[in-house]
């Protein structure tokens, strides 16, 4: 029972993280993100966000997990949160709600509320408003998360404020996509890291072929034998992948969250003893004028 209530609390807490601070869970980038707003307030943040957190629970292990968090831009947010601790099975789309108050100089606070758990968490946020990050500031949960907005208007461009919802062809075509984190049991156990190309046919098929590192061996190339995705109007879903294995097929799932008007998705494996969050971002074709 102390095991479920521990689990309880971390997938609150990167709950409350992903609310907090709208990921950034995307992309790294070797600079900061400079914030380009004069002043903030609880306005700042308002409409739907994903949000991907990683960390560790000390004392239980490792935590990953991705959450859409929803702020209504007066200081009360709601949320739904896919998140494993130490590999154990993910509880979906677990609710959650809170509060959240932002500060003139774009740094905040939260609280969030999930399960009889409370967490609490202190975020930045840049991009006008489109990405948040957040660190978890109750003890024992060493936890952090990036969030961004799963639709935004151009700073350009007019909002017409309809609301932004997903199909299977919001993500239609090629990604490219990473994955770090680490196999505790259940499978061949150790740290994994991946990177590739994952195809989205916009009918609810999928293939991926990537590197990958498993405790430093490294396999070149491993393709999908099949795979499948859904895609909820909310821009949340779920993806299903039949990979090779050393003794016959595997099959892997995800759940994600897609961002950034449908240019990526925040994804978290939910196998069991699995603990590997990752990123897939669309692969554009530019024409080159040299």
């Amino acid at each position: 029972m102390r095991i479920i209530r521990i689990i309880g609390v971390t997938a609150a807490a990167v709950a409350i993280l992903m609310a907090g601070t709208q990921f950034r869970g995307t992309r790294a980038r070797l600079v900061p993100v400079l914030q380009a707003q004069s002043g903030c307030s609880n306005v700042s943040l308002q409409g739907s966000y994903g949000f991907q957190l990683k960390g560790t629970i000390v004392g239980s292990g490792p935590i990953g997990g991705v959450a859409r968090l929803t702020f209504d831009g007066a200081g009360n947010f709601t949320q739904t949160d896919n998140v494993t601790v130490n590999g154990f099975p993910i509880v979906p789309n677990r609710p959650g709600s809170g509060t959240y108050n932002v500060n003139a100089d774009c740094t905040g606070t939260q609280t969030l509320n999930s399960g009889g758990q409370v967490i609490h968490t202190t975020f930045v946020i840049a991009e006008n408003g489109k990405e948040v990050f957040d660190v978890v500031t109750d003890p024992h949960l060493v936890i952090t998360s990036v969030g961004e907005a799963v639709s935004s208007v151009d700073d350009n461009e007019d909002d017409d404020s309809s609301p932004f919802t997903c199909s299977l062809k919001t993500i239609k075509g090629s990604c490219a996509t990473s994955t770090t984190g680490s196999i505790l049991f259940a499978g061949p156990v150790g740290a994994v890291a991946d990177v590739g190309k994952i195809t989205f046919d916009g009918n609810g098929g999928a293939s991926q072929t990537t590197a990958v590192s498993l405790n430093g061996v490294i396999i070149p190339s491993r393709s999908s034998l099949s795979g499948s995705y859904r895609v909820e109007a909310d821009c949340t879903g779920d993806i299903s992948l039949t990979l090779p294995g050393p003794t016959g097929t595997i099959t892997s799932t995800s759940r994600f969250v897609i961002v950034r008007n449908g240019e990526e998705l925040l994804m978290i494996n939910t196998g069991l003893g699995r603990v590997l969050t990752g990123i897939a971002t669309k692969q554009r074709q530019h024409p080159r004028f040299w």
